[in-house]
């Protein structure tokens, strides 16, 4: 399953508070997030993504888990399991660099988006 792991200190809650509904357009690909859910423990971020591939639309769940103080991932919910195509590891890895971006502190501790995830990432 593809995923981020970012190590340092990094706040859901403020990436929660910062969120807005966005559209990316790299080339023929788009990715869209439209809605974040953060729960009670402020230890699980939620995004309501759309990922268009070639005219190939999916609706899925992108999950942020921080695991420990200095650990969070990031990766697919399992409930909506998306096609593993190329919008949908790009946007993983463009979601990874938003949060890491946030923290200056932080780096990225292990990943398996290699061609996806480019550490000069701005956030968009």
């Amino acid at each position: 399953m593809p995923h981020v792991v970012i190590h340092g200190p990094v706040s859901l809650e403020k990436f929660y508070q910062q969120f807005e509904p966005t559209t990316i357009r790299e080339n023929s690909l788009i990715m869209k997030t439209r809605e974040a859910f953060l729960n009670v423990t402020k230890d699980i971020l939620l995004l309501e993504c759309v990922a268009v591939e070639d005219r190939f639309s999916q609706i899925f769940y992108m999950q942020l888990v921080q695991k420990a103080p200095d650990s969070t991932t990031v990766r697919l919910d399992a409930l909506t399991d998306p096609e593993k195509n190329d919008a949908v590891r790009r946007f993983l890895a463009i979601i990874g660099a938003q949060l890491k971006a946030q923290h200056p502190a932080c780096q990225y501790a292990q990943h398996n988006l290699s061609g996806f995830l480019r550490d000069g990432d701005v956030p968009i």
